[in-house]
């Protein structure tokens, strides 16, 4: 069995830890992008599925229908918007750590439309794993 060292410097401060890699993770790599798709091409089917369903169900003037193995109804969802300075003033200095912030509105609404994040937020870096297709490799 062979094995690839690369370097790897999580931070840039660090002299490079070498990392092994064994070959058997790319089989591992191939499946995990191909769960993925499938969440992914799920969810979309899902959400047409249910679009469908729901604006049958309306048209009909249905709340609720059965099929053979599920029965599917009518919901309504009420959405909160919630009055930051009630909620800040019921809390106090407590609250802050109870709220977030979306950045893209932030900017928006500061007028740093391609402002770095850093004005709104503090920076919370974690790893995180990207799996993408391979290029195809031409045969040798």
């Amino acid at each position: 069995m062979s094995t690839l060292t690369v370097p790897h410097s999580p931070n840039g401060t660090k002299p490079p830890v070498p990392l092994r890699i064994v070959p058997a993770l790319g089989q591992k790599i191939d499946d995990l992008h191909e769960l993925r798709s499938l969440i992914r091409q799920s969810q979309e089917a899902e959400r047409r599925l249910t679009a469908e369903v729901l604006a049958g169900l309306e048209a009909a003037g249905l709340t609720w229908l059965a099929g053979q193995r599920a029965i599917a109804s009518v919901d309504h969802r009420t959405t909160l918007r919630p009055d930051v300075g009630l909620f800040l003033d019921t809390t106090g200095p407590a609250g802050h750590a109870a709220l977030s912030v979306s950045v893209t509105a932030a900017r928006r609404h500061n007028g740093h439309a391609s402002a770095p994040p850093a004005f709104v937020s503090d920076p919370d870096h974690r790893a995180r794993l990207r799996a993408s297709r391979a290029a195809r490799r031409k045969p040798r």
